[in-house]
């Protein structure tokens, strides 16, 4: 299979979608499957799948100065995908660069499937745009119906999507590598370095952001705290609410980006 992706971002930069597509396209190499990348970043010259993708022009995306928002002008992008000839679009995002892989599948007939990440609608109460959420949720039904599915992460994001009016919804679970993540990988120096000691230890990983509802996290702290209950609360990754999070949860082991 052929399988053309559109996505604004690509590693270096850490999130949850470069964490998927870090672990779908060595996966994709192995079983020998072609696939090319329409992106508005350039890779990271360690990847070996460098040289299956084709930057766009970009802009920077308004609320994190750090992500790239593609630009599909010109013919450029159309003509790599002609020459690429896919059986399938994957659209990562819906951004101007998913909707150009939504249009690019119905001029050429191919179709067009999407993985859904985040619920950007949710983000706009966060920035004073709770006004626009209407607006955001019928643009947003309005996308993915053009796909000929829409693949969530849970069976709550299902649950949710198909609540919004989003059609043909089915599931991909990321699955968890119990290689990687095993018992047998407990290690008494990094609990040592958290100040663990023999107290069971509460760990959140991920951006520090507001959209990742780290409100409810401190809520749930300090509930554990009110209570008595001995825990150690350790937090591994980065982000703009660091700063906030250290003062409103000054017992916590922030451990920054990992890799």
């Amino acid at each position: 299979m052929r399988i053309a992706f559109c996505s604004d971002i690509l590693p270096p930069v850490a999130d949850g979608v470069t964490r998927t597509l870090s672990e779908l396209a060595p996966a994709l190499l192995a079983e020998g499957e072609e696939f090319l990348f329409i992106s508005a970043m350039r890779p990271h010259p360690s990847l070996p799948w460098r040289d299956r993708v084709h930057c766009i022009p970009n802009v920077p995306f308004p609320f994190y100065r750090s992500y790239r928002m593609g630009v599909p002008l010109g013919l450029g992008a159309d003509e790599a995908l002609d020459r690429f000839a896919p059986d399938v679009i994957h659209v990562v995002t819906p951004s101007l660069l998913g909707l150009y892989g939504v249009r690019y599948g119905e001029r050429r007939g191919v179709p067009v499937v999407a993985s859904f990440h985040t619920n950007f609608v949710s983000l706009f109460s966060y920035y004073g745009l709770g006004l626009l959420e209407h607006l955001g949720l019928f643009l947003m039904r309005r996308f993915y119906n053009r796909c000929s599915a829409t693949l969530a992460p849970s069976r709550t994001t299902a649950a949710e999507l198909r609540a919004a009016g989003i059609r043909n919804v089915t599931l991909w679970w990321r699955g968890v590598d119990h290689r990687r993540f095993a018992p047998g990988f407990r290690s008494e120096a990094l609990r040592a370095r958290a100040g663990a000691g023999d107290a069971p230890v509460l760990l959140y990983v991920g951006r520090l952001a507001r959209e990742k509802n780290l409100d409810y996290l401190v809520t749930a702290v300090h509930e554990l705290e009110g209570r008595g209950t001995a825990f150690r609360l350790v937090i591994a990754g980065e982000g703009p609410m660091r700063e906030e999070l250290a003062a409103r949860l000054p017992r916590a082991h922030f451990t920054g980006h990992l890799r």
